[in-house]
């Protein structure tokens, strides 16, 4: 079976889908979701890297930094916890997504409370994972733009005017 993005999304996010480029991160042990990522992703231009633990995804993110990652919900040396801790703490955070065989509302809600992005059911199913990469590429970016003005509006306003000093002397 041939996985593609949905015809209405592309008209829908026109302009704003992902770069052709985009390197995705999972950060799993099973090798069954590497695979099935890997399937899925096999027809776009994004890229999967595979970390089996905790310890290489974030190796993985400090070599080349990563806008959205997949998370297994435990690890062998942590959980998600432990890599939204990790990963928040980055220059160029990534988006990262929780993947979870038992999803409920209770999860999500914890995942979204901690401040990650998202949570994504297991089995993977192609149209979720075009749907939540291309989400969760755009909040990175909008994230990226948000942090480069606020960066710009605070250097400006380390800047003083040249012409303070010359006032009342």
């Amino acid at each position: 079976t041939e996985w593609r993005l949905p015809c209405s999304w592309t008209r829908t996010m026109k302009g704003s889908t992902p770069d052709p480029a985009v390197r995705v991160l999972l950060i799993s042990s099973s090798e069954a979701d590497a695979t099935t990522l890997r399937r899925i992703l096999s027809h776009t231009a994004w890229s999967l890297d595979v970390a089996g633990t905790l310890l290489e995804g974030l190796a993985k993110l400090e070599a080349d930094p990563a806008p959205v990652v997949f998370c297994a919900r435990r690890l062998p040396d942590g959980s998600w916890h432990d890599a939204l801790a990790m990963t928040s703490k980055l220059d160029q955070q990534p988006t990262l997504i929780v993947a979870s065989p038992n999803p409920d509302d209770k999860l999500w809600m914890e995942i979204l409370d901690s401040g990650a992005y998202d949570l994504l059911g297991q089995p993977f199913k192609a149209d979720e994972v075009f749907r939540i990469i291309s989400l969760g590429w755009l909040h990175w970016k909008q994230q990226l733009r948000h942090n480069r003005r606020r960066h710009n509006v605070a250097r400006v306003e380390k800047i003083e005017p040249p012409y303070t000093h010359a006032v009342g002397q």
